[in-house]
């Protein structure tokens, strides 16, 4: 059963709190919930993390999936800090679910946030990601791709 004591949270804090302190521009909320639930909460820090919308505002808050950091931070300024946010959430776990079974067996379960619902997050810095071009792909009927398939 998922489980996180007091004491592990407060070791945790401790930590994110002495490796980015607030004199460079960091300020988390790490607490647990229900007892088996580490929440650690970006407030501030000098990295653009808020995610545009499709009106072209920012989101004030947001989850982090920490299985993903890899494949969508990576080449982001943000990259190294997010991932050492990430190891010490991990430090001390252990996971022994299956989901092919529906099995779920964890030391506790991690949710990593920029912002919460009741305190926007704030970037401290200026440090950002530069825009990249993306390129387009030509669109492709169902028609032309099956013609193309049989030749």
């Amino acid at each position: 059963m998922a489980y996180i004591t007091a004491e592990q949270v407060k070791e945790k804090r401790q930590q994110i709190r002495k490796e980015f302190p607030s004199k460079d521009g960091f300020k988390f909320s790490v607490r647990k919930e229900h007892s088996s639930s580490l929440h650690i909460d970006i407030l501030e820090s000098p990295y653009d993390l808020a995610r545009v919308r499709e009106d072209g505002t920012k989101a004030e808050s947001g989850s982090i999936n920490h299985y993903y950091i890899k494949d969508h931070f990576e080449g982001h300024p943000a990259f190294d800090f997010l991932n050492r946010i990430n190891e010490i959430a991990h430090e001390g776990h252990w996971d022994k679910s299956d989901t092919m079974t529906d099995y779920f067996h964890c030391a506790y379960y991690i949710n990593i946030g920029y912002g919460r619902w009741d305190i926007p997050y704030k970037q401290t810095g200026s440090i950002q990601v530069e825009a990249q071009e993306v390129e387009q792909e030509e669109e492709v009927t169902y028609t032309e791709l099956f013609d193309n398939l049989i030749g």
